[in-house]
C-alpha cells in the first residue's frame, strides 16, 4: 500500500517502471508519483549502500534509520461539502539496516518499526513497520535473490475507498537471472504474497484479504541504450475466509521496452492477461490490456519532466463489480534552484467499474488531481518537505462523488549526516 506523503522526487529522479499485469499488486498509487519498484537491487546499488553504511561491527555494516513522515491533516469531503474525515496524524520510527558481504554473496536484514499516531481516532493508532531478510548473490553470469519481507504500512485503501488504513503485506521471493552472453539473459521469479488489512473497526477493509502465488519466466535483450524484455507469468489468487470471494487464476504475456539516455528515458510496459474466476468465485473474467508508458526528460540540471499514461486493474469491494480498471494520464515538473526545490503535477483519468446493476448501468468515476511539493534545505543540516494533494472523483452514480485533500510534511537530515536517513525516502534494502 502506498503512503499519502512522499518526499519530492528531486533533481536526480530516476523512474523504475512497474507493471500491473493482472489481478495483483498494490491497490493505490499516489497521484503524481513514480510507480513502486520491486526489482532485485543491482550489484553496484547494493555495494553503494554497504560503502555508505555509518557503523561497522566487524564484517557487518549497519545503517541507522530515523523516520518522521506523514505529518498531515487529511480531510475527505463529499460532493455536498459534508466533512467525512478530518484528523491529524503522524508516523515516527527508528531502526537498523544490516549488510554482511561475503565474497560474491551479500546477506541483508532490516528492522524498521514505526508508530502511527492519530489525534482523535485512537482506534487507528498502531505499531507498524518493516522486517526483512535477504540473500543477494552476484555470480559471474548469474544473479540470485532469496528474500522474505513483512511490511505494515498506513496508506489509502484504494482509489475506490479513500480512507487511511494499515495493510500488512508478507512477500517471499526467489529470483534468478542468467547472462547468456551476446546481450541476452534469461530470468525467472517465483513469489508468494499475502495481503491483509489490520484495522478491525471497519470490516469493509478485510473484504480483499488474499494470498497470491506466481511464477514468471522471460528473456531480456540489451543493445546500446535499449532494453527489450518478454515474459510469461502464471498466477493464482485465493481470497481468505471471511473476505469476498474473488479467487482467480490465469496467465499473462508481458512486453517491456526501455530507452535510457542522460537527457531522456522512456519506459513502456504492456501486459496481456487472461484471468478467470475459480469455481464459486464472483470474479468473472479479466482479459484486457494493462500497462504504462513513462517519459522522463532532463532538459537542464534544474528541471525534470515526467509524463505518464497508465492502465491497471484493481479489486473492488462493490458487490456488483468484482474489479475496476483505472486509467491515468499525468504530467509532473520538478524544478530546483539553490536550497529550494519545487514539484508540481496534474493528473486526469477514470475508474471504470463496468456493469454494476441488473439494469445494465455502468459505473465510471472521472478522476482529476493536482499537487505541489516544496523542499527546503535548512542550515545545510535538515531537509524539510511540504506537500499538498487534492483528488476529485466525479461518478455517474448518484452519491458516489468525493474529494480527497491532504497536507503533510516530512523532515530528514541533510548532507552533513545523510547516512542517518531521517524521513521516508529510504527503501527496504
Amino acid at each position: 500500500m502506498k503512503r499519502i506523503a512522499r518526499n519530492l522526487i528531486g533533481l536526480s529522479m530516476v523512474l523504475i517502471a512497474g507493471l500491473a499485469s493482472g489481478p495483483a499488486g498494490g491497490q493505490y498509487i499516489v497521484p503524481g508519483s513514480q510507480l513502486p519498484s520491486d526489482t532485485t537491487p543491482a550489484k553496484d546499488e547494493l555495494e553503494e549502500r554497504i560503502n555508505d553504511a555509518r557503523w561497522n561491527l566487524g564484517a557487518v555494516r549497519l545503517t541507522p534509520w530515523l523516520g518522521l513522515r506523514d505529518v498531515q491533516l487529511v480531510r475527505t469531503t463529499s460532493a455536498d461539502g459534508t466533512t467525512e474525515e478530518d484528523d491529524f496524524t503522524l508516523t515516527i520510527g527508528a531502526g537498523l539496516r544490516a549488510y554482511l558481504p561475503t565474497g560474491k554473496v551479500v546477506w541483508t536484514a532490516h528492522a524498521l518499526p514505526e508508530y502511527v499516531w492519530w489525534q482523535d481516532d485512537e482506534n487507528k493508532r498502531s505499531v507498524n513497520g518493516r522486517l526483512g531478510l535477504g540473500l543477494f548473490a552476484y555470480l559471474n553470469r548469474m544473479t540470485v535473490e532469496l528474500s522474505q519481507r513483512n511490511q505494515e504500512r498506513q496508506g489509502f485503501f484504494s482509489s475506490e475507498i479513500q480512507e487511511l488504513t494499515t495493510t500488512r503485506t508478507d512477500t517471499s521471493r526467489l529470483g534468478l537471472e542468467v547472462d547468456l552472453g551476446s546481450r541476452l539473459s534469461l530470468f525467472g521469479i517465483a513469489e508468494r504474497r499475502e495481503d491483509s488489512n489490520q484495522e478491525e473497526e471497519n470490516p469493509l477493509f478485510s473484504l480483499l484479504d488474499r494470498d497470491e502465488e506466481s511464477v514468471e519466466i522471460g528473456a531480456r535483450y540489451r543493445i546500446r541504450d535499449w532494453l527489450f524484455g518478454v515474459s510469461y507469468r502464471d498466477a493464482s489468487t485465493e481470497f481468505v475466509d471471511g473476505a469476498r470471494d474473488l479467487s482467480n487464476s490465469g496467465t499473462a504475456q508481458r512486453l517491456e521496452v526501455i530507452y535510457d539516455r542522460p537527457k531522456l528515458e522512456a519506459h513502456l510496459n504492456l501486459s496481456f492477461p487472461d484471468f478467470e474466476g475459480d469455481a464459486g468465485s464472483d470474479f468473472g473474467r479479466f482479459d484486457d490490456t494493462t500497462g504504462n508508458l513513462d517519459l522522463i526528460g532532463r532538459p537542464s540540471r534544474r528541471l525534470n519532466i515526467l509524463g505518464y499514461a497508465r492502465r491497471r486493474q484493481s479489486y473492488s469491494v462493490d458487490s456488483a463489480s468484482s474489479f475496476l480498471v483505472a486509467e491515468r494520464q499525468g504530467l509532473r515538473l520538478d524544478f530546483g534552484a539553490g536550497r529550494v526545490a519545487v514539484g508540481v503535477f496534474g493528473e486526469i483519468g477514470e475508474d471504470d467499474f463496468g456493469t454494476v446493476s441488473s439494469s445494465g448501468a455502468e459505473r465510471v468515476d472521472d478522476v482529476s488531481g493536482l499537487g505541489i511539493d516544496l523542499r527546503f534545505e535548512l542550515w545545510k543540516l535538515f531537509l524539510l518537505s511540504i506537500e499538498a494533494r487534492s483528488t476529485d472523483y466525479d461518478s455517474n452514480i448518484p452519491g458516489l462523488d468525493r474529494e480527497v485533500t491532504s497536507f503533510g510534511f516530512a523532515l530528514e537530515l541533510g548532507k552533513v549526516i545523510e547516512k542517518l536517513q531521517l524521513g521516508s525516502s529510504a527503501g527496504d534494502w
